[in-house]
């Protein structure tokens, strides 16, 4: 579910002098040596805000003697420690704070202001940070969410490490960018289009950017790619005088880029060698020789390889498309249609099955992957739209979306517990203890049934009825 401009105007002015606070009237670091360094802190209680908290790491080497750079992290589930993690190491290793709020999750706009608004400036009273060198990043939602934050501080953030989702459909890129930006996406994730596109659009507005692509779906990007973005970050912070220069640190990074690329036209892909000499030329510019990156990008630029490397792209990003279209207008008519629902429904559930049969005959092809791509983008399209329904109580509404989700998702076991959820509230016990079955058919650990059915509170009149104990504790 993307994130949109706030909706009013009071809301984006209320975090800009949140932010103008943040950045120019940063107290004394207060209680740093009270937490522990060199660990993932799950949670910590903002100290004017209880209620919000987020995940920490702090580097086991950190000292209020010195000013420190801080990522702040926005998972779409709220799940603050997710991104902590994956950031620990290379947090570690070149000195970086990383905090990931754990109220910051998909939804209203105005609960990621107010989480990130809280974090931000828990964290600025408790460190000594170099307020240079302030990043964000986050995933899907979050990702949205974390360009979002840097958008509206407008300028107090260096950069941002986007996941699986690019700007908000609202605050698309039409101008200058005040901030690096580093985007990670999986070969599998439906937002990959997306982001191949955005990196076009940023390289046209001058914006320094990277986009890494690895192999996964919608997910986090892995260890290695989180490493690789805050290098980056680091070699962006030099290049543009927010840091002094590492010159052993620069010549590393261009040694290994040499090899990469000369990997590269090893393999005999001549378009990804054009693609990372291009960038490298203009990254290592002013720190390194850049002059054998920018030369062989130049010859590289008009040739053949290069002309059907772009057309390869654009076919699979059409593929894409042209898969989606289809399915998601036959999905929006099913919705508007309540006379003909049942025959819409057919309809709808007959395309689908014809394009999991498609995925099935091409898996081992880039098409394949195209079509991977459009039935998970659909998938998101109906879940998110099932989560909606949820919200606003339209529960019959809720169970249809869920039922066309999991007809795309038909191992998950998470459609099932959407629609558990709709027809607990609708009070129809039957249906939502045959929907928690299925939940448990699709894999849904049972160990962790009770925990579910205890943190959503539309379950509590059933949870002492023997058949709901049954899923969950052993017979005796």
């Amino acid at each position: 579910m993307d994130f949109t401009r706030p909706k009013h105007a009071m809301e984006t002015a209320a975090l800009l002098l949140a932010f103008t606070t943040f950045v120019c009237a940063q107290t004394s670091p207060q209680d740093a040596a009270s937490f522990p360094h060199g660990v993932v802190i799950p949670e910590v209680h903002c100290a004017a805000k209880p209620d919000q908290s987020y995940a920490l790491y702090i580097p086991s080497k950190y000292s209020a003697d010195h000013l420190w750079p801080v990522i702040f992290a926005f998972d779409p589930g709220a799940r603050g420690r997710v991104p902590v993690e994956l950031l620990r190491v290379a947090a570690e290793k070149y000195g970086f704070i990383v905090a990931g709020s754990n109220n910051s999750r998909n939804g209203p706009f105005e609960r990621s202001i107010e989480a990130a608004d809280a974090m931000m400036q828990d964290i600025s009273h408790r460190f000594a940070l170099d307020l240079r060198r302030l990043y964000t990043t986050g995933f899907s939602g979050g990702s949205r969410v974390a360009v979002m934050v840097a958008q509206i501080c407008n300028g107090c953030v260096a950069g941002v490490f986007a996941n699986g989702a690019g700007f908000p459909e609202s605050r698309a890129p039409v101008e200058k960018v005040s901030f690096a930006y580093f985007a990670a996406v999986g070969d599998l994730d439906f937002n990959y289009y997306e982001l191949v596109e955005l990196e076009s659009k940023l390289d046209a507005l001058g914006v320094p950017n990277r986009l890494r692509k690895f192999s996964g779906p919608h997910q986090w990007a892995p260890p290695e790619v989180a490493l690789e973005a805050v290098e980056w970050f680091e070699l962006m912070a030099m290049k543009q005088g927010r840091r002094e220069k590492d010159s052993a640190f620069i010549a590393q990074l261009a040694e290994r880029a040499a090899q990469k690329v000369d990997s590269l036209e090893k393999s005999g892909d001549l378009y990804a060698v054009w693609q990372e000499d291009r960038k490298l030329a203009l990254e290592f510019e002013g720190l390194a020789d850049a002059s054998a990156f920018a030369r062989r990008a130049a010859e590289l630029r008009d040739s053949p390889a290069i002309r059907e490397g772009a057309r390869r792209e654009r076919v699979v990003i059409e593929e894409q498309r042209r898969a989606v279209e289809p399915i998601a207008a036959a999905l929006d008519a099913l919705l508007a249609d309540s006379l003909e629902r049942s025959r819409r429904r057919a309809d709808l559930v007959s395309k689908i099955t014809v394009l999991r049969d498609d995925v099935q005959r091409n898996a081992a092809s880039e098409k394949g992957k195209a079509l991977r791509r459009a039935q998970s983008e659909l998938f998101a399209h109906a879940f998110e739209g099932a989560q909606e329904k949820l919200r606003t109580r339209d529960f019959s509404a809720a169970v249809l979306l869920g039922e066309i989700a999991a007809e795309l998702a038909p191992e998950s076991p998470s459609p099932y517990l959407l629609m558990a959820r709709a027809h607990a509230q609708s009070g129809k016990k039957k249906e939502t203890l045959r929907a928690l079955e299925q939940a448990l058919a699709k894999g849904f650990p049972r160990e962790t049934l009770a925990a579910f059915l205890a943190s959503n509170p539309e379950f509590a009149p059933y949870q002492a009825l023997p058949e709901f104990q049954g899923l969950y504790k052993p017979a005796r």
